[in-house]
């Protein structure tokens, strides 16, 4: 077994870090988004065809609201001095993560133990029952 592994190493993976767009700059792109995540729980739900065109409909308001967003930070790009310049401005503020400095939490620590109690309890109990 050992000649074997060492013929035939296992191939190691590169991890490769998703880009996750921000949304939260924009609140009317959150709001489709938001939109268009129920409206897809609506029509796994109900498979039907006025939820499908439903949904249709919210996903390309929402692929719309994207591409014009693209398009204003293209034309920042093109119409800049010094265009790769621009164009990292334009890749750092969309990558980089928000810093969480300015966020206050209003949980209280009561709340959150009520929370992770039922969330434990609510578990527990539905395996015991089954």
């Amino acid at each position: 077994m050992k000649c074997f592994s060492d013929s035939f190493p296992l191939k190691k993976k590169k991890e490769v870090r998703k880009v996750k767009i921000k949304v939260a700059e924009n609140s009317d792109l959150e709001q489709l988004k938001n939109g268009v995540e129920a409206v897809d729980a609506i029509h796994r739900v109900n498979k039907d065809e006025t939820s499908r065109d439903i949904y249709r409909m919210f996903r390309k308001q929402y692929k719309n609201a994207i591409g014009e967003i693209l398009r204003t930070h293209l034309e920042k790009i093109k119409s800049s001095a010094n265009p790769q310049r621009t164009t990292w401005r334009v890749i750092n503020a969309i990558i980089r993560e928000p810093t969480f400095k300015d966020l206050k939490c209003t949980t209280t620590a009561d709340e959150l133990k009520k929370l992770f109690n039922n969330v434990f309890f609510n578990k527990f109990y539905r395996y015991n029952l089954e």
